[in-house]
């Protein structure tokens, strides 16, 4: 759903026909200086807009211009209305950036790589052009400054930044200093000297005045423009005698000039113009038809047009005068007089102001007026109104304002707004709110007297319209993260019923949530049919972010099958199906590039797993739910703790687990605290460690679950840890039971590892040796690596033992676990998966992750180019990987090549 945009908010701001500005060569030329970035920070009427608008009118470059208010705090609305204002200047500007904008949805906008996306296409234009950004100020998204700074660091030598701030933004002001990609212009620049102030007052506006009364307007307004403006009007019409007692008069602080001065303005006005500026006042922008809704008069197009000939602080937002607003100092004076003068009246006029947005279509604007009203039933109605198709656009902030703005009785006594902000809390992990927003929809529902209205777009996709269903499958699916899925299954059959069958929406979540179930209780066999299913769905209906949230769940079915290169090509096709051409431009991805990292890390593919968690990370942190960052930052802890980088690891896992919001959720959906405990043994910390068990209230004889596996193996490892090894086996026993019961061979694995230290230690090597075998035997075919070399110089001793069969599979671990850890990297990474009984000769050079793609590309009959748009790479690179491909294969021909890679186990 595209965004409806103000084009007023884009309108280049000229000077009045017939306006004299003062010339001020010497910041002309300042902002001729092709830097970067322009910042001109300095208080309100400094004269920053005038100053602007006359350079803009003697410059040869193509200047777009956007008026920022709060509601550009959005990020997506904030980047649309960026994109908006230079297809101004240049048509088709940003048309790449503006789809990758709308393809986001519901989902936070993809910041880097959207904002790379839109350098390209700058870069691309050879004109000169600059972008003005006024009253920067109003921002105060973190988000918003990451962004705009990524691209100041990145922009084309042709384009230009300028910002209008009444405050130092938080950019990296002082960097771009030292590299002399910023000019300044601040307050000091900004004031008039005293020929300026002497060109104004007689040579532009005929006064006459002698050069000591210039001199000690200049000295009292300290040079500042709306000061010395007010003044030129207070001075206009008067008579010499006049005009010297009141500049000997003129005194005093900028807040109290400004008030004597807009007092005198006000006071030389006739009542019914003083009567419309303050009742005008309270209104962002000023129109013919609002003035008069809010004056109850007929002359309000009149009135602003005779207000900006007399020069009163109106700016024109338009070409056809039809929209204006006022010179935000005089309104904000205007605006306390009024508080000052008619309390009572004020509200009335907020409600008209709303009553006249809300008719068309100005929902910010409108809300922003009934609340000042004090209208919490219009002002909720609003929202609610509103608030499902604000998220389908992607302004998840902008919904997020709008409910903290509103009276919190009026969400609690609304179903949906109450289920929205259910949905907010729940989707970003905080259980706990979600419960409380849980408790007030349901309270909603029972108290509501009357039919809720249809919502705005369509049912079939809405989760709003169904209040009582939703609610109950977020219910469901709150109990299923903490892998309780007993009462879960009840819940997604009363939403079930509750559901007509044309609400689509609602029903993929049902099926996600019962084949959710299925994963949690640890049935392969339907869970993996179910999210075959849904991703089959997710591609026909061209859904990347139910693809790769789907492909996920099912590589993590097919690993806990054991099956690493079917879960990989799982998380790799999900990929190629979520965003063909231009995969790094959806967050979502940080999905499976996570999902690819972990399974890489198993193989102890060390650098292509960190490339992979390296990419995912800054994608995960744009995703509402933190539990891909959690997972990025996990695989990371555990690659620098393989290479011998302890503090880096304890690092990464405690942020991973700071950002674990969900920390009481079972292990299998969010494993980071229980893989932090398991770190803590890696590292010694076994006290720790204990705390951490002790807390969660892990004991030997809990009933033994697949959702919280990973726990009773923490616990397992921390028996042995303790010397406990006969406690070890019988928790062993029961996980190993179960995990053979269900075919989850990737579980079989971990527990035969962790049977095997046990028996060794209960003094039983025989039977630990066995134990070993077993798992080499499962787990190598498919490329396991670190579930065994994990464990530490104990797995060293057992595997020492292995005869037979396993031997050299044994040795091979041996030798990456025997060498320091960059050494064990290089010999271990690429290590690909041995199809069972093979023994091929090892590459002398093994092949990079890159040369791996580019091979399975091959393998598939795809032509250089076709690989070359598949991989997003140029035909020359594709060549000179194929020349390294065959090098190392010892292979002439493509045939060749993949026959060898066949041979070796790397297809």
């Amino acid at each position: 759903m595209s965004m409806m945009l103000l084009t007023t908010k884009l309108y280049l701001p000229s000077l009045r026909a017939g306006a004299q500005v003062v010339a001020r060569p010497r910041l002309r030329a300042r902002l001729d200086e092709a830097r970067p970035l322009v910042l001109i920070s300095a208080a309100a009427g400094s004269g920053k807009s005038t100053l602007l608008s006359d350079w803009i009118n003697h410059s040869q470059r193509r200047v777009a211009w956007l008026s920022l208010d709060e509601g550009d705090n959005d990020p997506a609305r904030f980047w649309a209305y960026f994109i908006a204002a230079l297809q101004t200047v240049h048509a088709g500007l940003g048309g790449r950036a503006q789809a990758v904008l709308q393809a986001a949805g519901q989902e936070p906008l993809p910041l880097e790589s959207f904002l790379t996306v839109l350098l390209n296409e700058l870069a691309a234009t050879p004109e000169r052009l600059v972008l003005v950004l006024d009253d920067y100020h109003v921002i105060l998204t973190p988000t918003i400054h990451e962004g705009l700074t990524f691209l100041l660091d990145h922009l084309p030598p042709q384009a230009q930044v300028i910002l209008t701030s009444r405050a130092d933004p938080p950019l990296p002001l002082a960097r771009m200093r030292a590299k002399n990609e910023i000019t300044e212009i601040r307050a000091d620049d900004l004031r008039f000297t005293p020929d300026e102030t002497a060109v104004l007052f007689n040579e532009m506006m005929g006064l006459d005045l002698p050069a000591e009364d210039i001199a000690v307007l200049e000295a009292r307004t300290e040079g500042w423009a709306v000061g010395l403006k007010l003044a030129v009007l207070s001075l206009t019409g008067r008579d010499e005698t006049s005009r010297r007692s009141f500049v000997s008069t003129f005194a005093g602080s900028q807040r109290y000039i400004l008030d004597y001065l807009v007092e005198e303005v006000l006071q030389r006005q006739p009542a019914a113009t003083q009567a419309f500026l303050l009742q005008t006042s309270i209104l962002a922008r000023l129109s013919g038809s609002l003035c008069d809704a809010l004056t109850g008069r007929t002359d309000g197009q009149a009135t602003l047009e005779a207000l900006e000939r007399a020069n009163l602080f109106l700016i024109p937002l338009d070409d056809e005068r039809r929209w204006y607003r006022y010179h935000h100092l005089f309104a904000e004076v205007l605006r306390v007089r009024l508080q000052q003068n008619d309390t009572t009246g004020l509200p009335l006029l907020h409600q008209r102001a709303a009553a006249w947005c809300e008719a068309r279509g100005l929902t910010d604007e409108a809300l922003r007026h009934a609340l000042a009203a004090g209208d919490a039933e219009r002002a909720a109605r609003l929202v609610e109104q509103h608030v499902e198709e604000m998220l389908s656009r992607g302004q998840g902030e902008t919904v997020r304002r709008w409910l903290a703005a509103l009276p919190p009785a009026a969400v609690r006594a609304r179903p949906r707004l109450s289920l929205a902000k259910a949905i907010a809390a729940f989707n970003s992990g905080r259980l706990q709110e979600a419960q409380a927003r849980f408790e007030d929809a349901e309270r909603a529902i029972e108290n509501a007297a009357s039919e809720p209205f249809e919502p705005t777009i369509g049912r079939e996709s809405s989760m709003l319209a169904n209040v009582p269903a939703s609610l109950a499958l977020l219910r469901a699916s709150a109990i299923i993260m903490r892998g309780e899925t007993g009462r879960a299954v009840d819940l997604i059959r009363l939403a079930e019923s509750l559901l007509s069958p044309d609400e689509t929406g609602p029903r993929y979540s049902v099926r996600w949530n019962m084949a959710l179930v299925e994963w949690m209780r640890g049935h392969m066999v339907a869970a993996e049919r179910a999210f075959t299913d849904i991703v089959a769905d997710g591609r026909a209906e061209a859904k990347p972010h139910l693809i790769l949230s789907a492909s996920s769940v099912l590589g993590h079915v097919q690993q806990a099958q054991g099956r690493l290169e079917a879960a990989l090509h799982t998380y790799r096709q999900g990929l190629e199906f979520a965003a063909p051409g231009a995969p790094a431009v959806l967050p979502s991805v940080a999905i499976a590039y996570v999902d690819i990292a972990g399974v890489l890390y198993q193989r102890n593919q060390f650098d292509a797993a960190l490339r992979y968690v390296t990419q995912a990370i800054p994608l995960a942190r744009q995703l509402t739910s933190v539990q891909f960052l959690g997972s990025a930052l996990t695989t990371l802890a555990w690659i620098r703790q393989a290479r011998g980088d302890a503090a880096g690891a304890q690092e990464a896992m405690e942020e991973a687990y700071r950002a674990s919001t969900n920390r009481d959720a079972a292990a299998l959906y969010n494993a980071v605290p229980s893989e932090r405990a398991r770190l803590m043994l890696a590292q010694g910390r076994v006290t720790e460690a204990l705390g951490w068990v002790a807390a969660r209230g892990l004991a030997d004889d809990d009933e033994i679950g697949y959702a919280r596996e990973r726990e009773h193996l923490l616990l397992a490892r921390l028996r042995l840890a303790q010397n406990s090894p006969e406690r070890a086996l019988g928790l062993l026993a029961h996980l190993g039971a179960a995990a053979e019961a269900q075919a989850r061979t990737g579980s079989v694995i971990e527990v035969r590892v962790l049977e095997a230290l046990a028996l060794r230690a209960h003094g039983q090597p025989s039977r630990a040796t066995d134990a070993l075998e077993q798992a080499l035997a499962l787990a190598l075919p498919e490329g396991y690596v670190r579930v065994f070399i994990d464990e530490g110089a104990p797995m060293a001793g057992l595997l020492r033992q292995v005869t037979g069969e396993q031997r050299p599979h044994a040795e091979r671990l041996l030798a990456a676990w025997e060498l320091s850890a960059p050494e064990a990297m290089q010999t271990m990474d690429h290590a690909q998966p041995l199809a069972a009984g093979a023994r091929p000769d090892p590459l002398i050079e093994p092949l990079t992750e890159r040369e791996l793609d580019v091979l399975r590309l091959l393998s598939g009959g795809l032509s250089n180019p076709e690989i070359a748009q598949k991989l997003y790479l140029s035909a020359g690179t594709v060549k000179v990987h194929l020349k390294h491909i065959y090098s190392k294969l010892n292979a002439n021909r493509r045939t060749q090549a993949v026959a060898r890679a066949r041979e070796l186990g790397l297809l």
